[in-house]
């Protein structure tokens, strides 16, 4: 499913793009949004457990995707307490 969804965004996602991932999980297609927007786009990644949201926080430091964390065109938000 990631590798359908990154081939179809690829001719979508521009550099300079802004991209929402509402219920991110591990962080993995959150970071290569952010890859592929680039340092001038932004990626957000929003995830409601919190246990998978430091979780994904933890892969993204671990990846490619560490700078862009470190320079804020990466963001991870982790919503708890959520109603339904």
């Amino acid at each position: 499913m990631h590798a359908t969804c990154l081939q179809f965004l690829e001719k979508n996602l521009q550099p300079g793009m802004g991209v929402l991932d509402v219920g991110s999980g591990t962080g993995y297609l959150t970071a290569c949004f952010a890859l592929m927007v680039g340092p001038e786009g932004r990626a957000i990644g929003v995830e409601h457990i919190p246990e998978l949201g430091s979780f994904s926080i933890e892969n993204i430091k671990k990846s490619a995707a560490a700078q862009p964390l470190k320079d804020g065109s990466l963001s991870a938000i982790i919503s708890v307490d959520l109603k339904h």
